[in-house]
């Protein structure tokens, strides 16, 4: 079976998996990675996907520092979505309405995202409940579901260093009022050689 993606030459830095003429198969995968903004003045840049995934899957799940797939693979970005989770509703809102993401492969710019375009679902979600005499209130930024940010499909080949970055105001900075978790979803599929 050909390549269903293109004809890649036989410059092998550049092919993103095996040799031309290869099978391949696609699997639809989300890479993701998990920072927490700590209580206080908010970073003015928060890197994903620079450092080694961390050993929790529910965390990071991405190859290598700095690199979405290696071994022969590819992965081509299909949407965008950003979960903040909080006990803060004020933090929340502050990174949907002031955060920006930006995305660098090869060191160089692709996309400059408002965060408040990536919200999965759209929107803050509340939900509480009070049991005796305590409360206890549950927030996310949205249910995420298929109308996630969608970009114009965007291929990684293996070992293409990649970063993503959350960018805060600088000029006027937020200060943090709970530890606050943010998770930066790239939805597509991955491209490997048939086993």
């Amino acid at each position: 079976m050909a390549n269903p993606i293109g004809n890649f030459s036989n410059n092998a830095t550049r092919m993103p998996f095996g040799k031309p003429g290869q099978p391949v198969q696609c699997v639809s995968d989300t890479k993701y990675s998990t920072r927490t903004l700590a209580i206080g003045v908010a970073p003015a840049t928060t890197q994903f996907f620079n450092t080694a995934p961390v050993a929790d899957p529910t965390l990071d799940n991405y190859d290598a520092g700095n690199q979405l797939v290696t071994s022969g693979k590819a992965f081509v970005i299909q949407a965008i979505a950003c979960n903040i989770i909080s006990t803060s509703i004020a933090d929340i809102n502050a990174v949907v309405q002031l955060g920006t993401l930006v995305l660098t492969a090869q060191g160089k710019e692709i996309g400059r995202f408002r965060v408040r375009h990536l919200a999965a679902g759209g929107g803050v979600w509340l939900a509480g409940a009070q049991v005796a005499a305590a409360s206890s209130v549950g927030v996310i930024n949205g249910i995420p579901h298929s109308d996630v940010f969608r970009v114009a499909e965007l291929m990684l080949a293996t070992n293409q260093s990649f970063t993503a970055a959350l960018l805060m105001p600088v000029t006027t900075a937020y200060t943090v009022i709970a530890a606050t978790t943010v998770e930066i979803s790239l939805l597509g599929y991955e491209i490997r050689p048939v086993a």
